[in-house]
Formats: structure tokens, sequence, C-alpha cells
């Protein structure tokens, strides 16, 4: 059981060390690819165009999206050509054999591969592209290792502070790690070594609900990120959130956020 700290201050002296040196964009995302700390605050001329672009955005999310869960997939870490000729990325954080977040580098032009897919990005926002700085592939490879090393020293820290780490971090770090499976009390009971009255003291007092209220509301999150940013099929994202039971899973998400998993997407 394992959290990557948030808003420490030595992990974002860090970023901003590696972007002096590389003059490339880095963040750090928690296991559901939530940003946690990142440098600089703000996108490249060229993203901060595609970003503003609904379409072109979500693009990016499941660029974002297919390279974590490769990462996931693997423990490697992955250098790849997102959908508007950019070069990206990504390198886990391992703490135990399990996967606890992810270093990602972006926003590169490469001399290699320095063209704009034309279908894709309209002329005005091109324009930025080509004003990006070219930077060699070797550079990028070597800026990848650095961040290996980053992330083996995040690891570290992390593993040292695992101890200390609230209940609330834990838990709902579990719950993130764990959304596509079956929790049941039981097993929070072993994992956490508590009673099970301990049990729902705890969930209650940090959250103020029950543990399985806690967890599926959850599950209801997720599964809107996911229709959101992604284009899965409805069933499946229902799978990957841990509803077997599809119709139980479209009642929840029109109850909970007065939409329909068709109009949820749409947004």
């Amino acid at each position: 059981m394992v959290f990557l700290p948030q808003n420490s201050p030595s992990l974002e002296k860090l970023l901003s060390d590696f972007y002096v040196l590389t003059n490339m964009k880095i963040c750090v995302f928690d296991f559901n690819g939530n940003e946690l700390c990142y440098y600089p605050k703000r996108y490249c001329h060229f993203c901060e165009c595609v970003v503003k672009n609904p379409d072109l955005y979500k693009l990016c999310q499941q660029d974002d999206l297919r390279a974590r869960e490769e990462c996931t997939q693997t423990k490697k870490e992955k250098i790849y050509t997102c959908h508007a000729g950019l070069t990206e990325c990504i390198a886990p954080i391992v703490i135990n054999n399990e996967i606890s977040g992810y270093i990602m580098i972006g926003q590169i032009r490469t001399k290699e591969n320095h063209s704009v897919p034309k279908e894709l990005i309209p002329d005005e926002i091109r324009e930025r592209y080509l004003k990006m700085p070219l930077i060699p592939y070797e550079t990028i490879k070597s800026a990848l290792h650095i961040v290996q090393i980053c992330a083996e020293h995040e690891q570290l820290k992390a593993y040292l502070k695992e101890s200390s780490m609230s209940f609330s971090s834990l838990f709902s770090f579990y719950v993130a790690s764990h959304i596509e499976e079956e929790i049941s009390i039981e097993r929070l009971m072993k994992e956490f070594h508590l009673s099970r009255s301990d049990l729902y003291r705890k969930v209650k007092e940090n959250f103020r609900v029950s543990p399985a209220q806690y967890i599926r509301e959850q599950r209801l999150i997720t599964a809107k990120n996911y229709l959101e940013k992604t284009d899965l099929r409805i069933s499946d994202i229902a799978k990957k959130c841990g509803f077997s039971d599809y119709n139980y899973f479209y009642r929840m998400l029109k109850k909970r956020f007065d939409k329909s998993g068709k109009e949820l997407r749409k947004c």
C-alpha cells in the first residue's frame, strides 16, 4: 500500500531544476492520472491553443491515457508522439513493485519529427508549432534518464514516509488503485488491519460517509472522467470502474450527475 506525497516543496524544486536544465515541461501524476505537481505552471504557446479547442484537447487526454495504460502494463518508460506531432515521455514511479504514479515530460518538438498533422491542426495553431524550438531525440532520451532518477529519488522519500501517511490518504489511494475490482469490507479490514467497527469509524471520521458510499462515489467520478475524456464504450467503462451490473451503473450515473452516460459524454 503506497501513496505519492502531494504538494511537496522538495518535489517542486526538483521539477523546476529539471526544467531549467532541459527546457521541457515536467509533471507528476498519481495512479489515476491526476496532476500532483508540474513545472512550469503553464502550457507552451502551441499547446495553449490546442487545449482551448475541445476536440483537440480530448485527443490530448486520450494520448495521455493510452500512454499511462501501457506504462501500467509494462512498468517501463515510454517515448511516443502525440496526435499533434509533439514528443511525450512517461516513466512509472514504482514502490514495492506497485505503480504509485507517473512522471511525464512533454510539449517537445524534435528535429527528427518536426511536422504537425495538417488534417488535425488549424493553420493559425500550426504557426505556433513552427515557432517551437527543435530538440534532438538523443537529448530527450537523456532527459528521460534523468526523470527515471528523479522517480527513484522521490520513491525513496515516499517509501520512508509511508508509515506516517494519514489513513485518509492511504484509504483514498487504495480505493483508486483497485477501482476495477470488488472491494469488500472484509478485504479492507484485512488490508488496513482494522476491525469492522474501527474501519467504519475511521472512514466516517475522514469522509463522513460509509466505506461502501465512498467507494461507489469514487467509481462514479472515475466513470465520469472516462466518459468525458475517452471514446471507450459505456459498457466497458462500467467494467473498468468496478460495476458488474450495467443497469445499476446506468441508474447510479443518472442519480449522481442527473445525466445519462450518453449525456455526460457530450459535455
